[in-house]
């Protein structure tokens, strides 16, 4: 599995990036935006093929038909209204779940397991977004649910260290599995920022690189998130991967690009004859909505010729694909506006219908990249 290969040598990764005092626009990306303000720009250089993983869990709550978080709610982290336990089937959506640990140990222990020692029920967790199994950030619905839940980790003896709180020590095995706080390699680290809580390997890697330029001051995936934004529509974001351009490389182990670094294998994949336009950031989104599961792809790059010769490849690629039965695809450029402005992305775009819970073209496309088959993006 890629997961498992997750490159993790960028201390950077476990620490929170600046973000911005205020909550990104409401609108479809608001969340994937405000994670991606969270972590580093150096997320982009990881050679990881995924990068990072969201799944918005308020938008999974409403395909399988129970309420999300309240705005505003401050009775407690599990505050709000349900409509009662939470669904295992909920989870086939959530493709990336195994990428995002403390979504993979909902789906191994069940929500009431999950719910005692997490303080806060799935329903009433707005989003996530995790990198391997170093850091995880917990989107809730306001300041004070997240509070709640920091109130919650105290009282389950997590020790204060300045404004972070620690996991209190060593437990058992099947306990700590079972413990979405508790469940990294080392011994959890929490912070608050808003609404958010930001959980990491330890409170020195949370702290070391907070003030780094985040993740969305990058040109590339500011235009990516422009294109994605273009597809969005009357329906919404349910979850989302960054891409490494290693993955444009053949089918296979994307670990044969990596020995000379990041540089080396996007100059490799670059020149010809390359198997595809290496791109500087590349996103791939579930788009839900009444009867819809839509793909997108957008991969940003500085070079707007690139991006045109990516998108024409994009739909090429689809085509060959999926075959004459497959869903028919839509393919643009998107020239970047205001911090992505002089950045390009190549979109592809195909829309669906669910399979119950499911999105067919989203699950198809994850299925290849884990197994490194050809994908529209590489191979």
């Amino acid at each position: 599995m890629i997961s498992r290969r997750i490159v993790l040598s960028l201390l950077g990764l476990s620490c929170l990036a600046s973000a911005p005092a205020q909550a990104a626009p409401q609108d479809g990306l608001a969340r994937l935006r405000e994670a991606l303000g969270q972590v580093p720009a150096m997320l982009l250089d990881n050679p990881a093929p995924i990068q990072g993983a969201f799944l918005q869990l308020s938008a999974l709550s409403l395909v399988a038909g129970a309420p999300g978080p309240t705005p505003g709610s401050t009775s407690g982290p599990t505050s709000g209204p349900t409509s009662g336990p939470w669904a295992a089937a909920t989870l086939r959506r959530a493709n990336v779940a195994a990428e995002i640990t403390p979504i993979a140990v909902l789906g191994t222990v069940g929500a009431a397991r999950w719910e005692t020692p997490a303080g806060v029920a799935p329903q009433q967790v707005e989003a996530m977004f995790g990198i391997g199994r170093s850091l995880a950030l917990w989107r809730l619905a306001d300041e004070a649910a997240a509070g709640a839940v920091m109130a919650h980790l105290r009282g389950r003896g997590f020790r204060a260290e300045g404004e972070v709180l620690v996991d209190p020590g060593p437990i058992g095995v099947m306990d700590r599995m079972g413990d979405p706080w508790r469940s990294l390699p080392a011994p959890s680290a929490v912070a608050q920022q808003g609404a958010s809580l930001v959980q990491g390997q330890d409170a020195e890697m949370l702290a070391r690189l907070r003030g780094l330029p985040a993740a969305t001051t990058r040109p590339a995936l500011a235009v990516a998130l422009q294109g994605i934004e273009t597809r969005i529509g009357d329906g919404g974001l349910l979850q989302a991967v960054l891409l490494s351009p290693v993955l444009a490389n053949p089918p296979g182990d994307p670990a044969a690009m990596l020995q000379g670094g990041m540089e080396a294998a996007r100059k490799a994949l670059s020149d010809p004859p390359a198997p595809f336009l290496a791109w500087q950031a590349g996103l791939m989104a579930d788009l839900a909505g009444p009867g819809r599961a839509g793909l997108v792809v957008a991969l940003g790059y500085g070079d707007c010729d690139k991006a045109k010769l990516a998108a024409a490849e994009l739909g090429a690629r689809w085509r060959r694909i999926a075959g004459p039965e497959g869903a028919t695809p839509q393919t643009a450029l998107v020239a970047g506006q205001g911090e992505a402005k002089g950045a390009c992305a190549a979109i592809l775009s195909v829309e669906g219908a669910p399979d119950g819970v499911r999105n067919p073209l989203f699950e198809t496309v994850w299925n290849a990249v884990l197994r490194r088959q050809a994908t529209p993006f590489g191979g």
